[in-house]
């Protein structure tokens, strides 16, 4: 059985590299970038798909 989970809320913390994925089915994942080229190619990415999940840039 294949069970598929969308995104559904991405949280960007750009001071800390990292990006929080919140799935439709409660699932959560943290993706901590180690340069900021990698950040960068990941923001990328997201930005080029935004209308597909909510994205939420964190302070603090």
């Amino acid at each position: 059985m294949h069970d598929e989970q969308t995104v559904l809320l991405i949280e960007i913390d750009i001071i800390r590299r990292k990006f929080m994925l919140h799935g439709d089915q409660g699932s959560f994942k943290e993706l901590k970038c180690k340069t900021s080229e990698q950040f960068l190619n990941v923001l990328k990415v997201i930005r080029e798909n935004e209308d597909q999940a909510e994205v939420r840039y964190l302070s603090k």
